[in-house]
């Protein structure tokens, strides 16, 4: 569809209102939601506008409004593409997508949003400006994320009061879930269109469901962002577990986690990847299960089964002399030797269907960086604030919701530390695997949350132990079993009796106890002589990062356990821990 021109003769558009028999345009803006909304209010994001220029800009492209100052004031023309809604429990319409031949860009304003139906052509004029969430105001500084693309404070101008208007072409970009997946945070996204090809999900939860989509090669994945509980998405169910061709646009970042977040805009039509794809697609995942380099000799076991796709079998090879291929049962345990400085290629063959097709990558075997590092217990001697370097394995990984990696119990032949990252610095985090063995760099703290110092005090206790705000300055990927040394012999009982004052969070215990499976997928750690004693497990993922306590329920096993903090209240204080591994 071709772009209407928009001319600045504001007599002529009043008078043309008036005869279809339309409001006068009204001068009052839309009124802010209030902090659990999740778009541009004063009182409940971070607002780049409010210290840039407040000159006007003739009616322009879309295009335009996205490279226009924060602050500027912008009119725009162009098609009611989607709502965006907010409210947990009720949803509600707080938004709009707007697109025209050059561009889309998001309008928040929750009474221009209702005034609009899906398919207008609508004349809007707003204030050019980028959204935040506060809670990742942190994050998004540490990574240079400028925001979510929008105008606020919207006027509706003229309305067509037509549902007939298609998305304009010009607005819609094709691409792959995989590459926009990877696309990062520096490059605005935020309200783009986009037509892309994969596996559609819902995933159902405790008290709210969340969507996403998987590219076609199984591996990378966009996730769905709702403040609605998934409520605003339900139109989508059908479609779960098909695959598909369907409109999505990019809605923000989440900084925290590195990821592009998406809205669900318009299934086109369910598809079949051909054997032909695959096996390339196949391909493609056997090299994923290899980094881009290497610093120590690695033995990296995969299977020879495709776990994502029944059927597909791959096989690895290479020239190299410092590569060999072990066929161990199930799994080939491709181990690189790192002898030398050099690049090595591995070349994977994929076979489905009769069908096969080689793929290769290209591997650098860089030797390991040499780092001034502490050991734990030289690191846990600090006073707070200072900083230090330490090396040790990953005995756990610690998750926020969503399953963002925000922690760390990290383990030497010295003993070991919990290791907490904030908004700021989470995306640090996420190449680090249990098993692995990271040097990192962070910084010494004991934390109380301000609304619990009276009850610290109370107590005695001096605050959660951590190594905080850890930049990763390497990672051994083979795994590693956590050092003996680090792991203390004690009991349910005998942790939940430790008095507030004599801190142990960071160490890391074996402990004979009944795993109990609690409400809403949470566990605790029952003593098996004092059944009215137990330890409670932390999660902030409703359960979803212990779910594999479900094989042990009602059980007792020994089991390795990481103490992650004291939760402290007005009347009581209870150590909190964090699963490690049960010893078979």
């Amino acid at each position: 569809m071709a772009k209407k021109k928009i001319r600045l003769v504001w007599p002529i558009l009043i008078s043309t209102l008036m005869l279809a028999g339309c409001a006068e345009p009204s001068s009052s803006t839309s009124a802010s939601l209030s902090a659990s909304s999740g778009y541009s209010s004063s009182l409940d994001g971070s607002d780049s506008s409010s210290s840039s220029s407040s000159s006007v800009i003739a009616p322009s492209a879309i295009a335009a409004a996205r490279n226009a100052a924060a602050g500027t004031e912008i009119t725009v023309e162009g098609v009611v593409v989607h709502y965006n809604y907010t409210g947990q429990s009720t949803p509600y319409i707080t938004g709009f997508w707007l697109a025209d031949d050059t561009d889309s860009i998001y309008v928040y304003g929750e009474d221009a949003a209702k005034s609009v139906a899906v398919g207008n052509m609508v004349t809007v004029k707003g204030t050019k400006a980028y959204y935040i969430p506060n809670t990742d105001s942190g994050s998004a500084a540490s990574l240079s994320y400028e925001g979510m693309a929008q105008l606020k404070d919207p006027t509706i101008l003229h309305n067509d009061g037509l549902t007939t208007n298609e998305i304009p072409s010009g607005a819609i970009n094709e691409s792959t879930v995989s590459d926009l997946s990877k696309t990062p945070l520096t490059t605005d996204i935020s309200g783009k269109i986009y037509k892309v090809k994969g596996y559609y999900h819902k995933y159902p939860a405790t008290g709210y469901t969340n969507y996403g989509i998987t590219d076609l090669n199984r591996m990378d994945r966009l996730n769905a962002y709702t403040q609605s509980n998934g409520k605003d998405f339900s139109w989508t169910d059908d479609y779960d577990g098909k695959a598909v061709e369907m409109l999505l646009i990019t809605t923000l970042a989440k900084p925290g986690s590195g990821e592009w977040k998406f809205c669900p805009v318009k299934m086109i039509r369910e598809i079949t990847a051909t054997t032909e794809e695959e096996v390339a697609y196949g391909a493609e995942r056997a090299l994923s299960e290899f980094a881009d380099e290497y610093a120590v000799t690695t033995v990296v076991t995969i299977p020879t089964a495709d776990p994502k796709l029944d059927g597909l079998t791959r096989a690895f090879s290479s020239e190299s002399p410092l590569v060999s291929v072990l066929i161990d049962g199930d799994d080939a345990k491709v181990t690189i030797s790192a002898n030398e400085k050099t690049t090595i290629t591995i070349k994977a063959t994929a076979t489905y269907k009769g069908v096969s097709k080689d793929d290769s990558k290209d591997i650098v075997i860089s030797g390991k960086p040499q780092i001034d590092t502490k050991t734990i217990a030289e690191a846990n001697a600090l006073e707070d604030g200072a900083t230090a370097t330490i090396e040790g394995v990953v005995a756990a990984v610690t998750y926020k919701s969503s399953l963002v990696k925000q922690g760390l119990f990290l383990a030497d032949g010295t003993g070991s530390i919990f290791i907490y990252n904030g908004t700021s610095a989470q995306a640090n985090l996420k190449d680090v695997e249990k098993g692995n063995k990271v040097i990192v760099t962070g910084t010494l703290v004991h934390y109380i949350n301000s609304k619990n110092a009276d009850n610290a005090a109370r107590e005695g206790y001096s605050g959660d132990h951590q190594l905080a705000n850890v930049s990763v300055d390497f990672i051994d990927s083979n795994v590693y079993e956590v050092p003996a040394a680090a792991i203390r012999e004690s009991t349910v009982a005998a942790i939940v009796g430790t008095a507030a004052s004599n801190n142990i969070t960071g160490n890391i215990y074996r402990v004979n106890a009944i795993v109990k499976a609690g409400s809403y997928g949470s566990y605790s750690l029952v003593s098996p002589d004092e059944t009215n004693v137990a330890l409670s497990l932390y999660t902030q993922c409703g359960g979803a990062d212990m779910a594999w306590l479900s094989d042990y329920a009602s059980t007792t096993v020994s089991i390795v356990v990481g103490i992650q903090n004291l939760k402290l209240t007005s009347s009581s204080c209870n150590w909190r821990a964090c699963p490690i591994s049960v010893v078979e």
